[in-house]
């Protein structure tokens, strides 16, 4: 299965690469983070987006961080910058969780027993270690999506709400991601994407990513999807969601607070 050649997050030579969201689709630029700082910014600031991209570029700030020490922090200040990088989204969980995780692999009571370069190995391990299990997390939620289309290449008509594609991940994406594996196999794919008021996440960026891979897209307002499903031929609805639970209920936001 190929995937996107979108790519979002780099890490080249301890500096964090992230494509700038804030300026799609006028313009494809890069921004270069080189401190915690400089990644509390791009994530306060929108210039990332989506869960677990927002994660990663976390986990490439603890690096970040780390790697400008010239001592090793005490362990209440090292919590301290993990609860200012928290703070830069409170309300994303997969940050939350990246943070825990990676004070897991260093828990207090043998923090007295880790040197600096322990801590500035761990992190950037922990780092890329989240890059790629994303990226294959991504492709194999495609490959288990192929499986509720047909098998043999077919002409299918999707809507898709907000961006869940490589911008949103490491790469390829999550439901954006099945829709670009749908491609690879030999479907004719358009897409529907609703614009997503009020940050346009999906003119701005999702009808951007389907241009970038040559994929048939229109943008509809967000009103329109309901008219366009009873009045013309919609196969599938694939959408993200913030938590699915094992039983396959979902959840997710419906509005901006």
């Amino acid at each position: 299965m190929q995937k996107s050649g979108l790519k979002p997050i780099l890490w080249n030579d301890e500096k964090l690469i992230l494509l700038d969201q804030r300026v799609l689709p006028g313009s494809a630029s890069y921004l270069t983070a080189t401190t915690m700082e400089d990644v509390i910014h791009a994530i306060r600031e929108m210039a990332v987006r989506g869960a677990p991209a927002i994660a990663i570029t976390g986990a490439f700030g603890i690096a970040l961080y780390l790697n400008g020490c010239s001592s090793k922090p005490s362990y209440s200040e090292l919590n301290k910058k993990l609860t200012e990088l928290l703070e830069s989204r409170p309300t994303a969980v997969n940050l939350r969780l990246a943070i825990e995780e990676f004070l897991s692999r260093f828990p207090e009571k043998s923090y007295s027993q880790t040197t600096l370069s322990d801590l500035k190995n761990g992190a950037e391990t922990f780092a890329l270690f989240m890059l790629e299990e994303d990226l294959g997390n991504n492709l194999a939620l495609a490959r288990n999506g192929l499986s509720l289309f047909p098998n043999s290449p077919s002409d299918l008509h999707i809507v898709t709400h907000c961006n869940t594609g490589a911008l949103a991940t490491a790469g390829h994406g999550t439901a954006l991601g099945v829709i670009r594996s749908l491609r690879d196999a030999g479907h004719s794919v358009t897409v529907y994407a609703d614009e997503t008021r009020p940050y346009l996440q999906g003119a701005r960026l999702t009808a951007w990513e389907m241009k970038e891979e040559g994929i048939p897209a229109y943008l509809i307002t967000d009103n329109m999807a309901g008219w366009l499903m009873s009045t013309r031929k919609v196969d599938a609805v694939i959408v993200g969601a913030d938590r699915i639970a094992s039983n396959g209920d979902t959840a997710s936001r419906i509005a901006w607070i």
